[in-house]
């Protein structure tokens, strides 16, 4: 599935939204996800299962993480997304419009930038919100840690 951003963020959060990605089967969102940041040669993508990690090496001092997950709750009759007209506004309907799709779609469309970045970045998504034993920091590989005096 082609999620490359076209520039219009809501119709990548669409494109998302209708992948059915509910706990458990969150290969065929991944493997958009991979295929989505694999191009960009300025990221390092790694796969682990149905984690995408995809990490910048700038040089930079600092490193600013997004991390996520990628699956939903099991789809009840909102499976493709729809638009929701409601006196305030229009709405998109499905799973993961609540939670994290949206912030998926975000990190796609920024991972391409390199020199507008002040900062390294890491993008982590993980298979499941529940973290478990493959949660972020596992992901993340060694971290460093800085202490400021109180």
């Amino acid at each position: 599935m082609d999620l490359k951003p076209a520039g219009d963020l809501h119709e990548l959060f669409r494109r998302l939204v209708d992948i059915e990605s509910v706990s458990m089967h969150e290969a065929p969102i991944a493997d958009a996800v991979e295929e989505t940041l694999a191009p960009h040669r300025h990221l390092e993508v790694t796969r682990l299962g149905n984690s995408v990690v995809a990490r910048t090496h700038l040089g930079r001092s600092e490193r600013v993480v997004i991390a996520g997950h990628l699956d939903t709750v099991p789809v009840v009759e909102n499976l493709p997304s729809y638009i929701e007209q409601r006196s305030d506004g229009d709405y998109l309907v499905g799973r993961g419009t609540c939670d994290m799709k949206g912030g998926i779609a975000v990190a796609l469309a920024v991972a391409p930038l390199r020199s507008e970045l002040s900062a390294g970045s890491q993008h982590s998504n993980r298979p499941r919100e529940d973290p478990g034993p493959d949660g972020h920091l596992r992901l993340a590989g060694p971290v460093q840690t800085s202490q400021t005096p109180p």
